[in-house]
C-alpha cells in the first residue's frame, strides 16, 4: 500500500474518529476502545502482504492500555452504517432516560421500552459506552442485586 492510498483510507475512516468501538480481544474479552490516532506506517504490512500499511491506534478506556492494529481490518468490523445505527440507538436510549423521572430504570425496564430492532444490539453495551461518555450514571444496589441508569443532571 502506497501513502496516498493510505491517506484515502484515513479520510474514508473520519466517521471512526470520537467513537466509542467495542471490541473483543483474542481471549474474548469486551474492551471499549476509542482511536486515538490514524496514519500510515511505511515498515508494516498491509493484509495484502505488502509494504506500507494504514494503521491505528487504540485506547482501551477501561483499563488505558493502547494498542495498534490496521486501519482497513477496523474500518471492516465498524462500517459506517454500523456505527450510524448505534449512535441512534444510544440517543433512543439517552432520550428514554431523560424523559422518564419517575421510573426506576433497569436494564430489563429499558430493554423493553427502546423501539429500534434488537437484533443483534447489546443494550448493556451501549448504556456502558453511554457512562464512559459520561451521559448516564449507574447504581449497583447488591442488596436488591440491581443496577439502575439515569441520565446525568
Amino acid at each position: 500500500m502506497d501513502q496516498t492510498t493510505a491517506k484515502e483510507i484515513i479520510k474514508d475512516t473520519d466517521y471512526l474518529e470520537n467513537r466509542i468501538l467495542v471490541m473483543e480481544d483474542s481471549k474474548k474479552k469486551i474492551k471499549y476502545c476509542k482511536i486515538i490516532w490514524k496514519g500510515f506506517s511505511a515498515t508494516q504490512k498491509d493484509e495484502n502482504n505488502e509494504e506500507g500499511a494504514a494503521r491505528v491506534r487504540v485506547k482501551d478506556l477501561m483499563s488505558g492500555k493502547e494498542f495498534t492494529d490496521n486501519l482497513t481490518k477496523v474500518a471492516r468490523q465498524f462500517p459506517e452504517d454500523f456505527i450510524s445505527t448505534k449512535e441512534s440507538a444510544k440517543a433512543e436510549i439517552f432520550s428514554l432516560l431523560q424523559e422518564n423521572k419517575s421510573e426506576t430504570k433497569t436494564l430489563d425496564w429499558i430493554e423493553g421500552s427502546v423501539t429500534f430492532n434488537k437484533e443483534g444490539v447489546n443494550v448493556e453495551r451501549l448504556l456502558t459506552e453511554l457512562w464512559l461518555e459520561s451521559k448516564v450514571t449507574k447504581a449497583r444496589f447488591k442488596s436488591d442485586d440491581l443496577v439502575v441508569y439515569n441520565s446525568r443532571k
